[in-house]
């Protein structure tokens, strides 16, 4: 499976921390093997669709996944993550 990032997903890891950034990176890497990945939650009502993926415990990668392809469309804190 290929992983993609959009503009807005890479200004957002731009601005992350290092360590934070290493584990958005480890989450991608393991996103190549989806849907046999765990921890991933399909989204419901706005986002439905889209899936996402707890980077560390408090930042959340979001993604949709289309046939052969995943688009990583944020990466940010649980916060404003679906904002």
């Amino acid at each position: 499976m290929e992983v993609k990032m959009t503009e807005d997903a890479m200004k957002d890891f731009k601005k992350l921390d290092t360590p934070v950034q290493v584990a958005a990176s480890d989450e991608m890497e393991k996103l190549k093997k989806y849907p046999e990945v765990s921890g991933v939650k399909n989204l419901e009502a706005t986002w439905k669709g889209y899936a996402r993926v707890k980077v560390l415990k408090d930042w959340r990668l979001l993604f949709r996944p289309f046939p052969g392809l995943l688009v990583v469309v944020r990466i940010r804190h649980r916060s404003k993550a679906y904002d």
